[in-house]
């Protein structure tokens, strides 16, 4: 797992033809529906709303991520930055029973070393060169594992560019309910099963449990927390909203 420096493969992207993409690597259903709301696809003004939400991700460039993960050997806890300019994730890693590591992802590779958190909790800055000792590896092509999925996932949240809306209603994008986030009005969003487009607006299947990710959005298009299904197994997301560090880590390309 991630107790070595990992090769995370990525073609499951596929570019990601707008949020599609992310499903695939994710999967299905939360346990946290509003028993009374009913999920309908998304609007045209909310399919524009949830097509900025990654490019707003990449505008703001190192993002604080607080992570709940859950996995087979137990819960897994993050907390540290994602840089999407800079496409690097930093953070320090808990888990019952083990050592302080911090744990460095990138489009392409990820891996941990031994990190005392600092007086926030986060990973120690800077980020030691991968090349020093310390740092071990393991090449891990297609995996099964949470929480590589899950990192996998948040590597690919933030892009340069908005998501198409059009594809993103002709994908099967859902609103499933408005909720509350530390105070304030968010709206909770399905991204598409799949970037299968449907032949028509009316034949697009409103089947929440076919989507792996959500998204607790802001009324100005924030992302706020979301849920990603990684391996059978739901973890949650909370993101900062003022940017971190910048990220940089010698001997990792970011691709």
């Amino acid at each position: 797992m991630l107790t070595r420096l990992v090769t995370l493969v990525l073609t499951a992207l596929c570019g990601l033809t707008a949020l599609c993409g992310l499903t695939a690597l994710a999967g299905c259903s939360s346990a946290d529906d509003g028993a009374e709301s009913v999920a309908r696809p998304v609007s045209t003004d909310e399919a524009q709303q949830l097509a900025t939400v990654r490019f707003k991700l990449f505008e703001q460039g190192s993002v604080p991520v607080t992570v709940a993960a859950k996995t087979a050997e137990g819960d897994v806890g993050l907390q540290g930055w994602v840089d999407y300019r800079s496409q690097l994730g930093y953070a320090q890693l808990t888990q019952q029973g083990t050592s302080n590591r911090a744990v460095l992802w990138s489009g392409s590779t990820a891996g941990v070393h031994a990190s005392q958190p600092d007086a926030l909790g986060n990973p120690a800055l800077p980020i030691p060169a991968v090349n020093e000792t310390g740092w071990s590896a393991q090449g891990l092509g297609s995996t099964t594992d949470a929480l590589p999925q899950l990192l996998k996932v948040l590597a690919a949240l933030g892009t340069d560019r908005p998501d198409n809306p059009m594809l993103l209603q002709q994908t099967g994008a859902l609103w499933l309910r408005d909720d509350t986030f530390d105070g304030q009005t968010v709206h909770v969003f399905a991204t598409p099963p799949s970037d299968s487009v449907a032949e028509g607006q009316s034949n697009v299947a409103v089947d929440p449990d076919a989507s792996g990710v959500r998204l607790w959005v802001t009324d100005e298009g924030r992302l706020v927390q979301a849920e990603i299904r990684a391996s059978s197994q739901w973890s949650t997301v909370q993101f900062g909203a003022e940017s971190g560090p910048t990220l940089t880590a010698p001997g990792i390309s970011a691709q």
